[in-house]
């Protein structure tokens, strides 16, 4: 946050606090003020850095009561609309319609926790998650890219100090099995290539 002082008065020698909070929905200027009076210019730089430190915590606190599903908003808002590639908006849209938001939407930022992203894991891995009607649940490329979103979403609001950790980060990344590969034995290669050799041109 940006802020400034203003001196007052005939002399200049009132001091008042200005600080920049942002815009608001309405694209009006959002400004926190406050009047010290006649102070020094030490007392008044003082103050003016207090006063910044008082109102970011008080927006952090405000801002992680939102919703997720505001966040998310304000994600794409002030991110992901000028960051991401088209596609990937979409993909993303996808997966927090489809899965997240109805599973997180109306959770307060600060009450998401570790066991609610795994209790959203365990929903996706359940019998009858998968909407065309097949049998079993998601495959788990799928929910380990749910993961993805959702760390990256997470760690936004961190960083914006919004929240002070990413819960994500303490729930393990879903695991994709790895398939075995097969291979040709060395007869297998042989009547391979003899084949190739005797074969017609």
């Amino acid at each position: 946050m940006l802020g400034q002082i203003e001196w007052r008065g005939p002399k200049k020698e009132n001091a008042r606090l200005v600080v920049n909070c942002g815009i608001d929905g309405n694209g009006r200027q959002i400004r926190r003020t406050k009047s010290l009076g006649k102070v020094s210019k030490t007392f008044a730089n003082k103050a003016l850095a207090a006063f910044v430190t008082e109102i970011e915590n008080g927006e952090a606190i405000r801002s992680s009561k939102m919703n997720f599903s505001k966040f998310v908003e304000q994600w794409f808002r002030d991110y992901a609309d000028n960051s991401l590639a088209p596609k990937t908006k979409a993909r993303y849209t996808d997966m927090l319609e489809g899965r997240i938001i109805p599973a997180l939407g109306n959770m307060k930022l600060n009450q998401i926790k570790p066991q609610h992203i795994l209790a959203l894991y365990a929903a996706m891995r359940a019998e009858g998650a998968r909407k065309d009607g097949g049998s079993g649940g998601l495959a788990e490329l799928t929910v380990l890219h749910h993961h993805r979103l959702l760390h990256r979403i997470f760690s936004h609001a961190v960083y914006w100090q919004i929240i002070p950790s990413n819960p994500v980060a303490r729930v393990p990344a879903p695991k994709i099995p790895r398939r075995e590969l097969c291979v040709y034995d060395k007869d297998q290669i042989d009547l391979l290539y003899e084949a190739l050799i005797n074969a017609p041109d």
